[in-house]
């Protein structure tokens, strides 16, 4: 019989053979190796921490020892606030789902079978991306498809061009289509990886994407029914032919000119030199020519066609006709789906995306510059009067209307499509009753800019929730009647041409942080209509999350 005083968790503290209460039967001790099972210990007892391995065999029971007063209760309370989880368990991304437009996923009634699932949701992701998504939309996407087809606790990396995504299966869950056998399935991991190595400027491809996952989440496709719509998705013509595209962005380059203040024959010249920059730079592109060289050739053409049109005596001003130009040449699309990733958290993406679109600045700046060097220093073109050159816009009407007007000629440029495009100029309007407001209000030039690219913002949001696209085929055409491309050339000209060349950085570092910072206002008018555009969700979409 055991005593609660006595302590038996040394071997050498064991009751000796035929000690103990009369008649008990004799049992050796220790107790033989073999298959034992463990008895439980008596009331009021508790197993003593296990000895070193050495000192008894492994197949023994543990003695046992009385617990200290407290010991029971203090025990509870630990595992009671000890967390269930490992702490490197997967993250329940699916909670990154708020405020997105993929929020509150349907759970489809099919089978999990989580290969089949990750593989098609990375094959989405890439398709987004090669259209334009910025790595938010993408990471939403591939978050909401894997949760609505019973995968969920993904972890998904987006980094600059590659995308992967991991999953470690709990139980019941099926790698394939056949089930495992026995009680319950394999636990496994899978991990998927795509580098996006190439982009379109394909808007209606992204916005067809982007209804298909909401058409996903909000349950009502089948996996497979889903992949066969994103084959055809992937597969079917653009909107609009290249021929159109092309007389869109020889126009857009006119309209731009006289929405500016520029001439009505510095227009038709605007129209005729991007009638040559257009299908070169396409040519360009289709042989992989880097996008540095790509922009350097477009700017020095347009520089030197509007220098030489200058030194002939045509009646131009070369400063707005290489504005537009520039406008035209701009990364905008790059640079907005850059600030984005870089706000929303995807620093590492961003910076990728920043060296690219920077390089593709730079090659700006360095075609102008040549086209410069070259007409005023070779061919003895005589110099532009900065001073002279009056940068103001066009009457507020002509301003209106040619802005408009190229809003929308940039839309069909970048394969916006057709029903979208109406859309994408109401974003421009508002943006502009914005600007004259704060223009009105005596408001500073800089922050002008800044509280019309907010406008933009603000309702290519609402617009966007409204038709089900994404913000951004909305947001990009609507910002390019703000974009500073005389305050580019003039810096330019004064750096390239003018004894103090520092002064010229001032209007350029200036114009650079105005594109920076009407890109972050658009997200920033995004975020400022989350507010009203949760009103505006359906009540089945407004019902709390699953746990």
């Amino acid at each position: 019989m055991l005593s609660p005083t006595q302590d038996l968790s040394s071997p050498d503290d064991w009751p000796s053979p035929g000690s103990g209460d009369a008649g008990a039967p004799e049992t050796a001790y220790p107790p033989a190796a073999g298959p034992a099972t463990e008895p439980p210990a008596p009331s009021g007892y508790v197993a003593a921490e296990p000895p070193a391995p050495s000192s008894y065999p492994s197949a023994e029971a543990l003695p046992l020892r009385k617990a200290a007063p407290g010991r029971s209760f203090a025990h509870g309370l630990r595992r009671m606030i000890r967390s269930e989880s490992l702490p490197t368990a997967p993250m329940r991304v699916v909670d990154r789902l708020v405020d997105s437009p993929y929020a509150n996923p349907r759970r489809n009634k099919e089978t999990s079978e989580a290969r089949r699932t990750l593989n098609f949701a990375v094959r989405l992701a890439e398709t987004m991306f090669h259209y334009g998504a910025d790595a938010m939309d993408v990471e939403s996407a591939i978050v909401a498809i894997c949760a609505t087809y019973g995968v969920e606790d993904v972890d998904v990396d987006i980094t600059n061009q590659s995308i992967t995504i991991n999953y470690v299966s709990n139980s019941g869950i099926y790698l394939d289509a056949e089930q495992q056998s026995g009680s319950e399935a394999e636990i496994f991991s899978h991990t998927v990886v795509r580098v996006v190595r190439s982009w379109s400027d394909n808007y209606s491809g992204l916005t067809t994407t982007h209804r298909l996952v909401k058409t996903i989440t909000d349950g009502e496709l089948s996996r497979a029914e889903a992949e066969r719509r994103l084959t055809r998705i992937t597969s079917e013509p653009k909107p609009f032919p290249r021929w159109m595209t092309t007389w869109a962005n020889i126009l857009a380059a006119g309209s731009f000119t006289v929405g500016i203040g520029g001439e009505w024959f510095g227009a038709v010249l605007a129209c005729l030199t991007f009638a040559v920059v257009t299908p070169v730079s396409a040519k360009f592109a289709k042989w992989r020519v880097p996008s540095f060289f790509i922009m350097a050739a477009g700017s020095a053409t347009v520089t030197a066609v509007a220098m030489t049109a200058y030194t002939l005596g045509l009646p131009i001003s070369p400063a707005h006709v290489i504005g537009s130009g520039l406008i035209m040449l701009l990364p905008t699309f790059r640079l907005v789906s850059t600030i984005q990733d870089a706000i929303n958290g995807f620093p590492v993406t961003a910076a990728g995306r920043m060296v690219s679109t920077g390089l593709s600045f730079v090659g700006l700046i360095a075609g102008l510059a040549i086209a410069i060097s070259l007409t005023t220093t070779f061919f003895a073109f005589p110099e532009v009067d900065m001073l002279e050159v009056v940068f103001a816009s066009a009457d507020w009407y002509l301003h209106v209307v040619f802005m408009l007007l190229a809003t929308a000629l940039v839309a069909v440029s970048v394969q916006v499509s057709p029903r979208h495009i109406l859309p994408g100029v109401l974003s421009a309007a508002v943006g502009m009753v914005v600007y004259y407001l704060a223009t009105a209000l005596g408001v500073g030039p800089r922050m002008i800019s800044l509280a019309g690219a907010v406008g933009v913002g603000c309702a290519s949001a609402w617009l966007a929730q409204r038709y089900t696209i994404p913000q951004v085929v909305l947001a990009v055409p609507g910002l390019m009647f703000l974009l500073p491309g005389l305050s580019i050339f003039r810096g330019m000209y004064m750096f390239t041409v003018d004894s103090n060349p520092i002064e010229g950085l001032v209007p350029l570092i200036n114009a650079s942080a105005v594109i920076l910072s009407l890109a972050a206002s658009v997200v920033l008018g995004n975020y400022l209509m989350r507010p009203f555009m949760k009103q505006r969700q359906p009540r089945r979409l407004r019902a709390p999350r699953r746990r």
